[in-house]
């Protein structure tokens, strides 16, 4: 069985974590997957689909779309995160959940202060 609870802590810039991801995701998979990361940089966008709320740091546009960090937060944080401007600059803790090759993905984020 694997052990998917989170782990240590890190900390970095988002644009760091895509960074790492797009230039070698298995690399990064083995240092940020399952483990606890606190994010700091600008939301680019906010995504209210479904009930729940993904912002997103956006940082490239391909031929085949959108690239850059999700992060998922978690329900309780839903009201404080449809708050956030475009260009915010915000601080977010959330489970490393690996990379789609599009996105980073970030799940059961909270915001920090």
């Amino acid at each position: 069985m694997i052990d998917e609870s989170p782990k240590s802590t890190y900390q970095l810039w988002a644009n760091s974590l895509f960074e790492a991801y797009n230039k070698s995701p298995k690399k990064a998979d083995r240092l940020y997957r399952n483990h606890t990361i606190i994010l700091h940089g600008d939301i680019n966008r906010l995504d209210t689909s479904n009930a729940s709320v993904t912002l997103i740091f956006q940082y490239e546009k391909e031929a085949f779309g959108e690239e850059g960090v999700k992060c998922k937060i978690l329900d309780k944080y839903n009201d404080k995160a449809k708050m956030i401007m475009s260009g915010s600059e915000v601080n977010i803790k959330g489970v490393c959940k690996g990379f789609d090759n599009s996105f980073v993905l970030i799940d059961s984020c909270q915001l920090l202060k």
